[in-house]
């Protein structure tokens, strides 16, 4: 039997001081490794520019409402950031 364990503690690496998609060094944010709501505890600081970090959301957004629903609502993963207080 497989057995879950919760990870409550978030992990950032050392900044990155760039987009890691496109290479902007303004306006970054942090990134999820994994996705928080699929549980990610791993983050990169300052690895996102405003831009891909909204086109990145989009598509989480759409895979974790999509197929990845399911999922979800039996793992009782958080729905969004908002449960407690932290981003999605």
């Amino acid at each position: 039997m497989t057995q879950f364990i919760e990870a409550t503690q978030t992990y950032s690496y050392p900044p990155l001081g760039e987009c890691m998609y496109c290479g902007a060094k303004e306006k970054l944010s942090d990134e999820h490794i994994i996705p928080y709501a699929m549980s990610g505890t791993l983050v990169l600081p300052q690895s996102s520019c405003e831009r891909c970090a909204a086109i990145t959301s989009r598509i989480e957004r759409k895979v974790l409402r999509g197929f990845m629903f399911d999922a979800r609502v039996v793992g009782n993963f958080p729905r969004d950031g908002k449960e407690t207080g932290r981003r999605s």
